[in-house]
């Protein structure tokens, strides 16, 4: 008889600290049960059992006369989780002023503020989107990075950049300027297509006859850029160069090559590799 007394007790307790509640986990998912009780590290609910750090929020449906369970709530707050109530988010107070209190009365005051809630996987693609930058400088190598050099990339838009480089190369110092257009800047992979106007061509000879010149022209590039998650704001950049290299270096090419006083001179890639690293501004 005692232990029935015992379990009859337990169950009225449980249903009087029950709570109707929406629990919102971080993954997203939404559960509508009753909120029993709440350890150190978890939440008892009708649906089951939660570990106390997945959840997100908790929206107690009750009524503007009927208020929630203080204790869960206080409990609820302290490990950092949003709590509702009648339609409003729930904050501890930051000052307790003494004021009159009627005989077996408590009175529960909350500081009331504009909902706010949203889903986590929303809130990460918000505040992805409101990281924006107006440049970028980096380092590398190829024609947009004038040879061995740096680039310095402005955006008046998020989907154009507008850019200029100064390098090193073999023959002497080389120069690209040009536009780009990203594709899908918002992700993490982002495509990358470009038209310059630089360098895209050298010739070097040296011995007996010293030659240095360097060939300037139009060049398209495709490529793509990569971000971490760790650091979204920085990035790596790859890509490949087709440069339209002018009938000039074609002629002075030629003509070196048919002299049988210099060896080993080969003509330049058609198609020509750019690597780099950028740091946004």
């Amino acid at each position: 008889m005692r232990w029935i007394c015992f379990f009859v007790l337990l169950a009225t307790s449980q249903c009087a600290l029950a709570q109707e509640s929406i629990i919102v986990l971080n993954d997203s998912v939404k559960v509508q049960t009753e909120l029993l009780s709440i350890s150190q590290n978890d939440v008892l609910t009708k649906a089951g059992t939660f570990g106390i750090r997945e959840l997100f929020s908790v929206r107690f449906q009750t009524s503007e006369n009927a208020a929630a369970k203080q204790s869960l709530v206080d409990q609820l707050l302290a490990n950092g989780i949003r709590v509702y109530a009648a339609g409003k988010r729930l904050e501890s107070p930051r000052v307790t002023e003494a004021t009159p209190v009627k005989p077996a009365t408590t009175e529960i005051k909350t500081r009331p503020v504009v909902d706010t809630e949203r889903i986590p996987d929303k809130q990460k693609k918000d505040e992805s989107n409101s990281d924006e930058y107006t440049g970028s400088v980096g380092i590398g190598f190829g024609q947009d990075y004038g040879g061995y050099g740096g680039r310095l990339t402005f955006y008046p838009d998020r989907h154009i950049g507008l850019f200029g480089s100064v390098g090193y190369i073999l023959a002497g110092a080389g120069f690209n300027f040009g536009v780009m257009a990203h594709v899908k800047p918002e992700n993490k992979v982002v495509p990358v297509f470009s038209v310059m106007y630089g360098y895209n061509a050298a010739l070097k000879v040296t011995g007996t006859m010293e030659i240095n010149k360097i060939y300037n022209g139009l060049s398209l590039g495709a490529g793509f850029i990569s971000r971490s998650y760790a650091n979204p704001r920085n990035y790596w950049h790859f890509g490949l160069i087709l440069p339209f290299r002018s009938q000039e270096f074609e002629d002075d090419f030629n003509a070196l090559k048919s002299n049988p006083f210099i060896s080993g001179l080969e003509k330049p890639w058609p198609v020509t590799i750019s690597v780099g690293y950028h740091f946004s501004f």
